[in-house]
């Protein structure tokens, strides 16, 4: 092999290796799991301080808003699990007892959810009937 030929192949392969790494550390710090009540609790350490995503319903009578603030404390359940949520930013128009919500944020060493994203399913009224 002639010398331009190495030179080539090695300017070749280090920018295939920047690349590469600048496309694993974006998709990493991007990357967020969709977990249940469940899967958060059988391994509470392994989920704690890491950013993911809850889906399940509110739980009824758990929803508690500091009246003159946008902090809401409220419990999501799914499948016979569930846990504690504090959330500060405005509610959606869907957010109520039993509705289906998503949350994004933190499980804090507490063992609460300490959310900074909610996202509620559009309420079954927009939903077709049937005759």
């Amino acid at each position: 092999m002639t010398s331009r030929l190495i030179k080539v192949l090695a300017s070749i392969t280090v920018i295939g290796t920047v690349l590469g790494y600048l496309f694993y550390t974006s998709l990493a710090d991007n990357l967020e799991y969709y977990l249940t009540p469940a899967e958060v609790r059988e391994e509470p350490e392994r989920w704690e301080g890491k950013r993911f995503r809850i889906a399940g319903k509110v739980e009824e009578g758990s929803i508690f808003h500091k009246p003159g603030t946008l902090d809401h404390a409220f419990t999501i359940t799914h499948e016979g699990a569930s846990i504690p949520v504090l959330f500060k930013g405005p509610a959606p128009d869907g957010f109520s007892e039993q509705a289906e919500v998503i949350v994004t944020g933190r499980l804090a060493s507490e063992g609460y959810f300490e959310a900074d994203g909610l996202l509620a399913k559009c309420p079954s009224k927009y939903e077709g009937t049937t005759k």
